[in-house]
């Protein structure tokens, strides 16, 4: 018989491995065959066509699964359309994507009951089922359900501020474009063709945007869809000014001009705002491992002087 630590320990790594490696398979997997579907289906939707690509019977067993609990109250489509809004941000895009999240959420919620399980067996606390660990068993499943969201909340940070980073230097090309007469949907090529090796988040998301700006009818719903996508409040106000340019027709180089030199003030402020929060950041490893050594190079000699004292004494 293994020590109970010893066993708890072997569960944990073994279900913490197991939970990681499913999770990149079915990402991996998902987003791969997602990229051609996604096309087809945007192409089928713009000339009025119904997308049945994402329940037709090629699907695998993971899709089936998230498909099933999208459709439960468990769930439901309101909050499935939230997840798939998240999935988008975080630069995971497509219906099968949506489901392979699901499934994924619901492993990590059985994972978490077999651990909370398994770790109650081992240490003796469950014996009969009372009402008291049958919550905590349901207490370690919602922890489970709820990691994959907190993981992809990290991952959607992470890219938005990738985005905000290449975000002024994007529209400072546009202004560039624009004065030398490109049009908006020529100059977002170029621009993301410059931004392809500097900023490649932002530039998938313009070259997404110039796609539906060539298909759809109207290109101010492609600029709107790059505001649900990135989830950025800078995107949204550069999306409100083109699009008001486009509606009035106002000097396209001109606004971009305005919204290029709010961005670079915006850029700066945060760049004060962290240098203003640098002392406070410092404070604690300064007193953690300067003063210490300082104490020890002042009160050192002092000490010894007092030892010595004291043993003549």
């Amino acid at each position: 018989m293994l020590p109970a630590s010893l066993y708890f320990q072997t569960v944990m790594v073994a279900a913490v491995l197991s939970c990681a490696t499913a999770c990149a398979a079915l990402l991996l997997a998902s987003g791969r065959r997602d990229r051609l579907r996604q096309r087809i289906a945007f192409v089928s939707q713009a000339h009025g066509r119904k997308d049945a690509t994402a329940r037709d019977k090629d699907l695998r067993w993971h899709h089936r699964i998230g498909a099933f609990l999208a459709e439960s109250p468990l769930i439901g489509s309101s909050e499935f359309e939230k997840i798939g809004t998240a999935l988008a941000q975080a630069g995971f895009r497509g219906d099968r994507v949506g489901f392979a999240f699901v499934t994924i959420k619901f492993l990590c919620f059985v994972g978490a009951v077999v651990v909370g399980g398994l770790t109650g067996l081992a240490f003796g606390w469950l014996q009969d089922l009372s009402l008291l660990e049958i919550s905590f068993l349901l207490t370690a499943g919602l922890l489970g359900w709820r990691a994959p969201d907190l993981v992809l909340s990290r991952v959607h940070l992470r890219r938005r501020r990738r985005i905000e980073r290449g975000l002024s230097d994007a529209v400072d090309l546009l202004v560039i474009c624009a004065e030398a007469g490109l049009s908006l949907e020529m100059g977002l090529e170029r621009v993301r063709r410059d931004l392809q090796q500097a900023h490649p988040g932002l530039s998938e998301e313009l070259q997404i945007t110039i796609a539906e700006m060539r298909l759809l009818a109207d290109r101010r719903l492609a600029l709107e869809n790059l505001v649900t996508r990135t989830g950025i409040a800078a995107v949204r106000s550069i999306v409100t000014t083109l699009s008001q340019t486009l509606r009035y027709g106002t000097p396209l180089a001109a606004s971009l001009r305005t919204i290029a030199a709010e961005l670079r003030q915006a850029r700066m402020l945060r760049i004060e705002e962290r240098v203003g929060r640098l002392p406070v950041l410092l404070t604690l490893p300064m007193i953690v491992f300067i003063l210490p050594c300082l104490f020890l190079v002042i009160a050192g000699p002092a000490a010894f002087d007092l030892i010595d004292v004291i043993n003549a004494g």
